[in-house]
């Protein structure tokens, strides 16, 4: 399967949400048009003696990309792989995003449950399920997962990227007083819910920067296994970002959770 597949059809619909989500603080648009933001950032680009591009566009978005990040979506032929390794059945999604779980559950004809704050993705949603929705079910209800109810579902894996606290800041999604905040308010109230009625045997599947790991084990222990993000099209045998995945006991002896 082609490396990019199916990020063509995500982007057709969530491109442009992706573009108008902030880090830390701007978007791109505003970023790149008010030169009184990026004026500063330019000047550390050049002090750090980063190549300089071929025009002022492209050390713009080069700066933006190294100060302040990007938004980007999962691959959905990374996504695909994950499904088929570990024999999904049906996925429940806390944090849906920009499509790209959901698209590769419906190019496997999988069952997908997915779950998002950002209410302006409803039009998006819609139309791109109806394109691409081949023989399976997928649902997209914009409810705050860290308080709905998953006992009605029924799934083998959950698969999610959470948002970091201070770094994007996605449309309708609750204001977070601090680190802390976001963590006792969503991210622990989220995986708790979400785990408690994943399936025994299961796959509990968190796709998370390194930095984020030890928030995850605090709650969830150490995951059973570390699956590498192939984020780039190159070969490498060097990752810096992994999928980190729990196997759900079939029994209620040895589980991570406190429920």
């Amino acid at each position: 399967m082609a490396f990019n597949f199916g990020i063509h059809e995500c982007n057709k619909y969530f491109l442009q949400h992706r573009i108008a989500t902030k880090c830390r603080g701007y978007n791109r648009f505003e970023f790149l048009e008010n030169p009184p933001i990026h004026i500063g950032y330019v000047r550390r680009f050049i002090e750090r003696n980063e190549p300089i591009k071929k025009n002022r566009l492209e050390t713009l978005q080069c700066c933006y990309d190294i100060y302040f990040g990007t938004v980007t979506n999962f691959r959905p032929a990374e996504a695909i792989r994950i499904y088929t390794k570990y024999n999904a059945t049906s996925i429940l999604a806390p944090c849906a995003g920009w499509g790209g779980r959901c698209f590769a559950a419906m190019h496997c004809n999988i069952p997908y449950f997915g779950y998002d704050t950002n209410i302006d993705l409803a039009p998006a949603y819609e139309a791109f399920i109806q394109e691409y929705n081949n023989s399976s079910t997928a649902q997209i209800t914009f409810e705050d997962s860290a308080k709905a109810d998953f006992s009605k579902l029924t799934y083998n894996m959950v698969f999610t990227s959470p948002p970091y606290w201070s770094r994007e800041q996605y449309k309708h999604m609750p204001n977070y007083k601090n680190k802390k905040d976001w963590i006792t308010t969503f991210l622990e109230p989220m995986i708790r819910n979400s785990y408690k009625y994943l399936a025994p045997g299961g796959h509990y599947c968190i796709n998370v920067p390194k930095k984020m790991y030890p928030l995850l084990v605090n709650i969830l222990g150490e995951a059973d296994i570390h699956e590498p993000y192939h984020k780039l099209a190159r070969n490498t045998t060097t990752y810096s970002e992994y999928i980190y995945i729990w196997r759900k006991p079939h029994c209620n002896s040895g589980m991570p959770l406190s429920m």
